[in-house]
């Protein structure tokens, strides 16, 4: 940077080291506040830059949040639609269950109503048996 030196101003005389001072101070006052400016507005730049990515960045990741947030919530009806299908299969489950058992009882009541039957049919051939035997033999008189 180039100072330039102006003349004198009119508070000070001219030549005198003290109005020369004056005169630089006042130059690199200006300088300074110049460089500062600049620096500043700069500064200004890349903070706006630099927000106007987090702003980017913000925006990108609430939309992958909602987009997140619409999945779970296709997940969760999914799943709320596979726990009323697993109910539904259990129901019918315990249904079958309940008619396995049935079945079961009726088979174990009718194999002892056979049982029984057979028991019955035997005894009734043992006394008919018993009595055609019977009927064969010679009476003695």
């Amino acid at each position: 940077m180039i100072i330039k030196i102006k003349p004198a101003d009119s508070r000070c005389e001219r030549g005198t080291a003290g109005g020369q001072v004056r005169q630089i101070a006042q130059l690199v006052e200006a300088a300074v506040l110049d460089h500062l400016g600049s620096e500043h507005e700069s500064l200004r730049a890349v903070a706006g830059k630099k927000l106007a990515d987090l702003s980017a960045d913000l925006t990108t990741q609430r939309e992958q949040i909602r987009a997140l947030l619409g999945k779970i919530d296709a997940k969760d009806d999914e799943i709320a639609g596979l726990e009323l299908e697993k109910a539904e299969i259990s129901e019918r489950l315990s249904m079958a269950e309940l008619e396995v058992a049935a079945l079961k009882e009726a088979a174990v009541h009718h194999q002892r109503e056979n049982d029984f039957r057979s028991e019955v049919m035997a005894l009734m051939k043992d006394a008919l048996g018993a009595q055609t035997t019977r009927e064969e033999m010679p009476v003695e008189k």
